[in-house]
């Protein structure tokens, strides 16, 4: 999560703060046992960057959307087989 905001040209625009749970972050549905990021909601934020890697490494999501946005890349495939 944190490369995703990292890969970000205007890191200001999502309001996610280390000193607050993943689960208060601005656009992130936490869920599940153990708790995993279930829903990445994100869209018409003007976020612009390049989507890292790592954004393969959320398993959990099961909804994702990132429309109406400046994000360049293909999203990245799972890092499990």
């Amino acid at each position: 999560m944190v490369a995703f905001q990292e890969a970000l040209s205007d890191k200001t625009k999502l309001d996610w703060s280390s000193s607050r749970s993943i689960g208060q972050w601005q656009g992130v549905t936490v869920g599940g046992t153990p708790k995993r990021v279930q829903r990445l909601i994100l869209d018409d934020l003007g976020l612009a960057g390049s989507l890292p890697a790592d954004l393969g490494n959320l398993t959990g999501v099961v909804e994702l959307n990132l429309d109406y946005n400046d994000l360049r890349g293909a999203i990245p495939a799972s890092s499990t087989a």
